[in-house]
């Protein structure tokens, strides 16, 4: 499912979807095959704590998800499609590796 989502919702799911590309690939060097389906998840049980976040970032990260709510935010970087979706109750950002 996807919908249209207002300028101001689209600007938040482009930035929350970029700091996950961009945790994802920190420190990561594993070599993966091309075509394959790659995956960051954040999980509330972590994203969600006020233990392990700022109060501003787990607001965040709630909101959205329930902008997301049951639909699917695409965007397109680098000639790949990526989507970010609520799975459960984790964010889940996924891709077709193609490089």
């Amino acid at each position: 499912m996807s919908k249209n989502f207002s300028n101001e919702e689209n600007e938040k799911l482009s930035l929350i979807l970029r700091e996950m590309l961009d945790e994802f690939g920190c420190g990561n060097d594993n070599e993966y095959e091309i075509g394959r389906l790659l995956e960051s998840r954040w999980e509330e049980c972590e994203k969600g704590d006020l233990d392990n976040y700022e109060e501003e970032d787990v607001n965040f990260y709630f909101e959205c998800k329930n902008i997301l709510g049951k639909d699917v935010y695409k965007e397109y970087l680098v000639e790949c499609e990526f989507s970010l979706y609520v799975e459960g109750e984790d964010l889940v950002l996924s891709w077709i590796n193609d490089i």
